[in-house]
């Protein structure tokens, strides 16, 4: 049994309440300074989500054992995980402000005169606004996790890994029930603990996730091994943003709007007290997100699986090559949450156009926890790798790999999402890798204290070459008036160049705007960024000065070619320079260090 905590508190003292802000430092929950966003200007503030309090109480329970029968290792085990989470954070817990031209403008002529930073010291925002926490939850989770695994000799040649594991990861429930969720079968707000409403706020428990395992090991002769292996693995909901039902009526939200012309209100004037949204959503002044996790919600899991093959070969060297994959289904998480409350392209206004608008004319986005979309990804990879030998080690690696996915959502007609596939963000075609270490044997038959400083030197060098990530252009303006969904426009040729250069990276006159209101034909992720790499190298000695003393001397070089490496180009159609690449990134950076080891 084992017990873990940790306790933290990230906060600043109150410079609001001290410059006479009011009602911006009303607690040591909203203590910092506030954050100010000027048009054209870079904004000052103490910065979203702090100050933070975390005291998180881990309690494990576990237990294994192993017995071996003839040519089995059976072994059994589980565990038994309570975790107490009371974790308080707010996107905006003091108060943010946003500045525009518009107060020191011609009234004639707002679009281009005027100054932001000359509203601000007039001190009338545009905007004030703030959305906060309203409580110190006490989050709490079970987890369990079971397994039985037999390990098989089958043979002198052949070893069997055959085994199953039983996840549950208990839906988020909150010590006091003061947690709430949307539910979509009622299109109303419920609150834990209340009308016959689960402490989880509705969400379903989910015990059915069983991931078998399957592993074998053939060594074919003495220098040539086969191996393989599948499992199943589950995913828990992360606690964020929208998986910690921060709503209503256990969080507070404004936005205040001055006029272009006549102000009225000044970061002087007191703010709006904090006073609970409430859960009845018609009841919203003014268009109000809201979060929600499905209530039929269900572990995402992955099916993992490879098949390689490792040859010996001269020199000391082994071989390795083969078959690596993930593939991702039931797959969410809070950065993926999408909106249930979305509007597809159109003319009319979006809020009124949005699937619960007859019911909540302001509730804008509705982002859900949910199982929407999958994942794959297939590689071969492959290693060359040289054990110490003769003062050197050499280890070289490549992999192809193609990462595919349908996270993307848009509306295609009235509460019709659709998912778009494409090239995940992170599809990386080739990598090599090289890992290199050489002890130089300069010095090591000479005699003599003029050897001294030429012995037991190494170098070490560590480079890497990648093709570039995957980028879709996209357009300025609002197109699609929609909700949801990437604006990108159609493409009307191919965007492939002959001669592909920074000058122009591809074809600018390939895409068009797409007519308005609606989606374009363009795909995501259906081009390339240049590909990128590195070589860093380093040299050290290590000098006994004693017998428990030693000092270690190293130089090294990051970058050590000083390559300048071309970034994305300009993929926004309607943005000067759109095609080519006007920015460069890498340098040669150098260090020199002395360490004193006892």
């Amino acid at each position: 049994m084992s017990l873990n905590r940790l306790s933290q508190f990230r906060g600043q003292l109150h410079p609001a309440t001290q410059l006479g802000m009011l009602g911006v430092n009303v607690d040591p929950l909203s203590s910092g300074f506030p954050d100010f966003a000027m048009t054209n200007y870079t904004g000052f503030g103490d910065g979203g989500f702090l100050p933070t309090h975390n005291i998180n109480n881990v309690f494990t329970e576990s237990a294994s054992l192993q017995m071996t029968k003839g040519a089995h290792l059976f072994k059994f085990g589980g565990e038994f995980t309570r975790r107490q989470d009371a974790d308080y954070q707010s996107a905006e817990g003091r108060v943010s402000y946003s500045f525009t031209p518009a107060f020191t403008g011609n009234p004639n002529n707002l679009a281009t005169t005027g100054n932001s930073e000359a509203s601000l010291l007039l001190g009338y925002p545009a905007t004030s606004s703030r959305n906060r926490f309203l409580i110190f939850p006490g989050y709490r989770f079970i987890e369990n996790n079971y397994f039985a695994q037999d390990d098989y000799r089958a043979t002198r040649w052949l070893t069997l890994n055959i085994g199953l594991r039983w996840d549950y990861f208990s839906p988020v429930s909150e010590a006091d029930n003061r947690i709430a969720n949307f539910d979509f079968a009622t299109s109303q707000m419920i609150a834990a603990g209340q009308n016959g409403v689960s402490n989880t706020a509705g969400v379903k428990r989910d015990f059915g996730d069983f991931g078998p395992r399957f592993g074998f090991a053939a060594q074919l002769n003495k220098k040539t091994v086969l191996r393989g292996g599948y499992g199943m693995m589950y995913t828990p909901l992360m606690l964020g943003t929208p998986g910690a039902f921060r709503n209503p009526p256990y969080n507070t939200a404004f936005t205040i709007a001055n006029t272009n012309i006549t102000p009225t209100n000044s970061i002087s004037d007191p703010l709006p007290p904090l006073a609970p949204q409430s859960t009845n959503l018609s009841l919203l002044t003014a268009p109000t997100p809201i979060v929600a996790v499905s209530t039929n919600y269900k572990l995402p899991y992955v099916h993992e699986f490879n098949f390689t093959a490792q040859r010996e070969l001269i020199f000391g060297m082994t071989l390795t090559s083969g078959f690596v994959g993930v593939l991702g289904r039931r797959q969410s998480g809070t950065n993926n949450a999408i909106d249930l409350n979305g509007a597809a392209p159109g003319a009319a206004n979006v809020q009124l156009r949005r699937i619960l608008s007859n019911l909540y004319p302001n509730l804008s986005n509705v982002n859900t926890v949910t199982n929407y979309y999958t994942t794959s990804y297939l590689s071969w990879q492959t290693t060359l790798e040289r054990r110490y030998r003769s003062g050197m080690t050499l280890n070289i690696n490549h992999t192809w790999a193609h990462a595919l996915d349908n996270s993307e959502i848009r509306y295609v007609a009235f509460a019709v999402p659709a998912t778009i596939k494409g090239n995940s963000n992170s599809d990386i075609r080739n990598r090599v890798a090289v890992t290199w270490t050489y002890e130089i044997p300069f010095g090591k038959h000479i005699n003599g204290w003029y050897a001294v400083p030429l012995r037991n030197w190494k170098v070490n060098a560590v480079g890497f070459f990648q093709s570039g990530f995957p980028f879709s252009v996209t357009q300025t303006g609002t197109q699609t008036n929609s909700a949801t969904g990437t604006n990108r426009p159609n493409v009307v040729s191919s965007p492939a160049v002959a001669n592909q250069s920074v000058n122009e990276w591809f074809n600018p006159a390939a895409f068009v705007a797409q007519p308005a209101n609606t989606w374009g034909n363009l795909g995501r992720n259906t081009l390339f960024a240049p590909g990128t790499w590195e070589m860093d190298l380093s040299i050290h000695r290590e000098f006994k000065v004693r017998e428990k003393i030693t000092m270690q001397f190293r130089a090294e070089a990051f970058n050590f070619t000083n390559t300048e490496l071309p970034n994305a180009p300009i993929a926004v159609l309607g943005q000067a320079n759109f095609g080519q690449i006007i920015t460069f990134s890498g340098s040669r950076t150098m260090q020199f260090a002395l360490k004193l080891l006892f």
